[in-house]
């Protein structure tokens, strides 16, 4: 596992190639309640992704690229209203919510919104938490992902920054779904990068192409990665409260749990669970729960980012 760190520049094309494979529970409901929903990202492709990028025979082999990371701006869940509830909500409200919007029959949800690095070959088989957050309980029908700035850099030049990658779709994908959120429910939303497909133009141009699918989990995320910042930790009961976005993750680690300082290299640990300090940022490695915990095997301490001194006035 490397640890998370500056990336080289670059665009990308976003292609209408997704896939959509869902697990969900329960039956059909009527709208009301709540449910918490916790949204993750993840490379572990399925099958049907492998067979799709098969298909697709990238020009520029995956294992070619030393990073891709991009910077996840909006995550949009829509939510079937049916026009009872339309025409209720419209009597109520001025339509000037910024994070809820009414399309045609659909509410719009936001689950996250700021900027989250991700390094997608970073996510081989583990998972990054993205955010936590309250959400509506009823029908979703569509999931939009709106990213920036991508970063790539190849194996061969890690020196290189490549930024003449070609955007499309306004810089979104959109993700076609059909799951239902109950009352009370915690779940996980898995968000798969299954593969990547990256074309040479000429010229030192590229399009890239990712494909995306979606998971509702019920229970519990393996090989997950999450960043924040301590809020408390107890040595003696060995539990962290991490602050991450929209929300606290009660982690749990035991007593063989690595802890790597910053200035460890990603193999040796020298670090002890009293060097993990309150309003520090860590990452912890090990596996998410639905009910916002988390059992760690791995803690990482960020590098704390050193600002550029202040120019000395001229005289």
């Amino acid at each position: 596992m490397t640890k998370m760190g500056s990336r080289a520049q670059a665009a990308f094309l976003v292609s209408s190639v997704l896939l959509v494979t869902l697990i969900t529970a329960g039956c059909l409901q009527e709208d009301g309640g709540k449910a918490m929903l916790t949204t993750v990202f993840t490379g572990d492709a399925s099958a049907g992704a492998n067979k799709i990028l098969e298909a697709l025979k990238a020009e520029v082999p995956v294992d070619d690229i030393e990073s891709l990371t991009v910077t996840i701006t909006r995550i949009v869940l829509d939510k079937a209203v049916d026009e009872a509830d339309d025409d209720d909500d419209a009597e109520e409200g001025d339509g000037e919510e910024e994070t809820v919007e009414k399309l045609e029959n659909v509410e719009q949800v936001e689950v996250f919104s700021g900027e989250m690095r991700v390094n997608i070959l970073d996510l081989a088989g583990v998972s990054q938490l993205i955010s936590l957050e309250e959400v509506p309980a009823g029908h979703y029908t569509k999931i939009r992902l709106e990213i920036q700035d991508p970063e790539l850099v190849f194996k061969t030049d890690p020196e290189t920054v490549y930024t003449n990658i070609h955007l499309t779709a306004n810089d979104r994908l959109f993700i076609t779904v059909d799951f239902e959120l109950e009352d009370g429910d915690n779940r996980v939303l898995v968000l798969d990068f299954g593969g990547i497909h990256l074309v040479a133009l000429g010229n030192g141009d590229y399009n890239l192409t990712p494909q995306l699918r979606a998971e509702l989990e019920i229970l519990t995320v393996e090989n997950t990665f999450v960043q924040g910042v301590i809020e408390s930790i107890d040595y003696e009961t060995n539990s962290i409260v991490l602050a991450v976005e929209g929300g606290q993750v009660a982690v749990t680690y035991g007593d063989d749990a690595e802890v790597f300082l910053a200035s460890d290299d990603d193999v040796t640990p020298t670090g002890l669970e009293t060097d993990l300090l309150a309003e520090m940022e860590i990452i912890c490695f090990g596996d998410l729960f639905s009910d916002n915990t988390m059992t760690a095997s791995r803690i990482e301490i960020v590098p704390e980012e050193i600002e550029d001194p202040a120019p000395t006035p001229e005289e």
